[in-house]
């Protein structure tokens, strides 16, 4: 139970609704300059970004809701196009890298100052961390929807090592290939739209700034409905274990499509809210320092927890994985660094930003004080009031 709340807070905070629209609405799609230029100025507004985000996330939504087997083609026709995306990127940067491809003699002077305006501020670092895992962050996602895997003791461990390998290689090389290709000047300056600089650089005009990007956003849109579908999932888990208030309703499914409908409701209910909540302003860095703040902290204390279990009860008879302490250890002091380290100033502050540094961590804060209030309530105080025994899966755990 509280493994499903955990994760559930975690996915309620997810802000990559807000990203993907951003850059699925205009920044790739509409990625010409001179359209750009010819645009009224309102549809390139962050407003006008958000409001056509509630419409377009309804579609997502609506999808996730079909039967399991067709989600599950369609999620993997996209992610299809992702890889072909990523590997026509590596092919690319690799060329460049031996001569084959032209490209500016700017990018050229990358590898001979590749850390150059750099520094070690641990605020900074810790703010510039907190983005990339925030990029990387789809490798938890099988483990949201393990009732649906067959055989799961036996299929995640082969399917986490060979996604998680393969996506770690294709990204690897495709940031080699964005510094082997685009000036560090012309990549600071495109923020979150490099992948189209370095398609427009590497393919021209026509498959640079339409076709490319074009394939960009639909593997985007195939990220943000893999979101919907694994975020909606974990809320369902954590109705069935009545930890959230109309749980009966929540964790319902489907009748035909056997789907969780009313979760999915739920989820879309949680988007409109970090479309619309946040004021005007730099509301992406924003969102990321507030969702990655408490999701480290419970990722740091989740494998903690593992690490103590394996202490003071060395074998179970139902314990299936056991964690490396190789792995572990590191991965626990890097979950400390990012939760210690945000509240240290950064060298450089974001000009004419309407939210200061601090606010993300005091945010994750104030939510992981909220989540310990709910366990309480949950865990403590409610099962006293109705006379309910919480230790009744531990003890079925130790039968």
């Amino acid at each position: 139970m509280e493994v499903h709340s955990i994760t559930w807070h975690m996915h309620t905070l997810n802000p990559k609704p807000y990203y993907h629209m951003r850059l699925f609405g205009v920044s790739y799609l509409q990625l010409d300059q001179p359209l750009l230029q010819r645009m009224p100025p309102y549809l390139a507004s962050s407003s006008y970004l958000r409001y056509m985000a509630v419409l377009v996330k309804i579609e997502p939504h609506r999808m996730s809701g079909y039967p399991v087997k067709a989600a599950q083609r369609f999620h993997a026709s996209l992610t299809l196009i992702k890889i072909v995306v990523l590997m026509v990127i590596c092919v690319s940067g690799v060329l460049a890298l031996v001569g084959v491809i032209n490209v500016p003699d700017e990018a050229k002077q990358n590898w001979s100052h590749p850390f150059a305006n750099t520094n070690i501020n641990l605020g900074s670092t810790a703010s510039a961390l907190q983005k990339v895992f925030w990029g990387y962050s789809g490798w938890t996602n099988l483990s949201y929807s393990l009732g649906e895997l067959r055989d799961p003791s036996k299929n995640l461990p082969r399917a986490a090592t060979l996604g998680v390998g393969l996506v770690s290689t294709l990204y690897i090389l495709a940031n080699v290939a964005f510094f082997a290709v685009v000036p560090v000047a012309l990549a600071l300056e495109s923020k979150e739209i490099l992948a189209a600089e370095f398609t427009y650089i590497i393919f021209g005009d026509f498959a640079g700034r339409i076709v490319l990007p074009s394939l960009i956003a639909v593997s985007m849109f195939g990220s943000l409905s893999a979101q919907i579908y694994v975020g909606a999932r974990t809320a369902m888990s954590a109705a069935k274990s009545h930890f959230l208030p109309y749980s009966e309703h929540i964790s319902r499914l489907h009748p035909t499509y056997g789907t969780p409908v009313a979760a999915l409701l739920l989820n879309y209910c949680i988007v409109l809210f970090y479309l619309l909540g946040p004021p005007p302003g730099d509301t992406f860095d924003f969102l990321i320092g507030f969702v990655q703040y408490p999701t480290w902290f419970f990722y740091g204390m989740s494998v903690a927890g593992c690490l103590l279990l394996q202490r003071i009860q060395s074998y179970h008879p139902r314990r299936t994985f056991r964690a490396s302490k190789v792995l572990a250890i590191p991965f626990i002091i890097t979950c400390i660094f990012l939760t210690i380290f945000p509240f240290f100033p950064p060298t450089v502050s974001k000009p004419n930003t309407s939210y200061p540094y601090w606010l993300s961590p005091v945010m994750g804060l104030l939510v992981i004080a909220i989540s310990m209030v709910m366990w309480y309530l949950r865990m403590v105080w409610w099962p006293k009031r109705t006379h309910q025994d919480t230790r009744a899966w531990y003890k079925w755990l130790n039968e």
